[in-house]
């Protein structure tokens, strides 16, 4: 948002009620806010308060003022050391950060169990070595416990949970299996190097459309078998892993820099879409930033362009497989259809797929825009295009792709 534009948005707030900023519906000056919650003029229809970076605050207030309070945000607040348990006294709440608190102890964590409103917590970067049992929260679909580097195990999690991020949480070694009934759409696990296996996930492939694992260097081999087996997610995410071979069921087979060409079978009556699998590097220096798809259809004279996820380098010397379902819902390929499949690298300046955007909205879809039609003009990629594919072997550790008509 342009500065002026928030000025006006600002003002014009102001000017509803210039000398009673209780009655206002956004308070930002901090005399103003400071004011209203002393005088308890904007606190019992408060519904969103943020103290992130709060360094002087020691104590969690008395919440039973704010009944109707949905979002909190404690991001940084370190020398928080009390009034946890008036978490109790929030029946409204939905939102939670408690981002880089210094939470260690456990009673803090077991008081969060009261909150059965809650629906995204995040936990980010905090010291705790393992979370309480938090299947009774209900309506959680969000948790996010990224670079909690002392988290050693995960215990049993809601059925209603969607989305679960532990990144870079180097000690984990225990995941619980997921419920007959679980909801989850998106797992990622990067760089969780002591993590052997989920139990039970391979059932619940069907449902997902992330799952990224890279760096998960302990994975057991048949463990990595059977995701790869039985993945058949979307494009959203996509699955990532730490191996070396591409899946032999995909058919056709691509070098670096190379585009693949394909001709869908005039007998198909029904496809489910274009699978594609990557493999690349972590010593390749152009393999970084984001991952993009391009797919031509020279019979319909359309034009796609893909971006699934972020590429991650956890450590050197090790290969990451992609591999995501390109859905026929937005591709459109008929049977006959000539298509042209290209994967490439954009360089980028911040890990986007790294953080959800949860600090300042909820997320309500499970869809997300990753695909962008682009117009067809000329086919310029025609002259690289008529190089002959071939066949190499699989330990190649530059990128290479393989492709399948689904």
């Amino acid at each position: 948002m342009h500065d002026l534009i928030r000025d006006m948005g600002r003002e014009i707030v102001r000017a509803e009620c210039a000398m009673e900023p209780g009655k206002r519906s956004r308070l930002w000056h901090h005399e103003d806010v400071t004011r209203v919650l002393r005088d308890e003029s904007l606190p019992k229809k408060l519904k969103f308060l943020c103290l992130d970076h709060s360094r002087n605050l020691t104590r969690l207030p008395d919440f039973s003022k704010l009944p109707h309070l949905e979002n909190l945000s404690l991001i940084g607040c370190k020398s928080v050391s009390g009034g946890y348990h008036f978490f109790a006294q929030l029946k409204m709440l939905q939102y939670l950060r408690l981002a880089d608190c210094n939470i260690t102890d456990d009673a803090i964590l077991e008081s969060l169990r009261s909150l059965s409103s809650l629906r995204i917590l995040g936990l980010d970067g905090n010291g705790f070595n393992r979370l309480p049992i938090l299947s009774g929260l209900s309506q959680l679909t969000s948790l996010y416990l990224n670079h909690c580097t002392n988290l050693q195990a995960i215990p049993d999690l809601p059925t209603s949970l969607r989305r679960l991020e532990a990144n870079y949480c180097t000690e984990l070694e225990i995941m619980p299996g997921l419920p007959e009934m679980s909801k989850m759409i998106a797992l990622r696990l990067k760089d969780c190097r002591k993590l052997k296996d989920i139990p039970n996930l391979d059932n619940f492939l069907c449902k997902m459309h992330t799952l990224h694992m890279q760096g998960c260097a302990t994975l057991t081999a048949t463990f990595k078998e059977n995701i790869l087996l039985k993945w058949k997610g979307d494009v959203i995410g996509g699955l990532s892993l730490c191996v070396n071979d591409i899946p032999r069921r995909l058919p056709y087979v691509a070098r670096e820099d190379e585009t693949v060409k394909i001709e869908v079978p005039a007998t198909f009556d029904y496809i489910g879409g274009l699978v594609v699998c990557i493999i690349y590097s972590s010593d390749n220096s152009e393999c970084t930033g984001s991952l993009r798809i391009h797919v031509v259809n020279r019979t319909q004279r359309t034009r796609f362009h893909i971006w699934p996820m972020e590429t991650t380098v956890t450590a050197s010397h090790e290969c990451y497989l992609w591999l995501g379902n390109l859905t026929n819902k937005k591709l459109n390929l008929k049977g006959g259809d000539k298509v042209r499949v290209h994967a490439d690298f954009n360089e980028s300046d911040e890990d986007t797929d790294e953080e959800e955007d949860y600090q300042t909205a909820p997320y309500e879809s499970d869809e997300e825009e990753d695909y962008q039609t682009a117009p067809y003009e000329s086919d310029e990629e025609a002259s690289d295009d008529d190089k002959e594919l071939s066949d190499y072997s699989s330990d190649e550790v530059q990128p290479y792709k393989r492709f399948e008509v689904i």
